[in-house]
């Protein structure tokens, strides 16, 4: 399940970035 941690931590990632990107 070392894969779903992946995930899960891209995702809680990802809207981080759209937000630096955003302002």
């Amino acid at each position: 399940m070392a894969v779903m941690q992946q995930i899960q931590a891209e995702v809680d990632r990802y809207p981080l970035v759209l937000f630096m990107k955003g302002t």
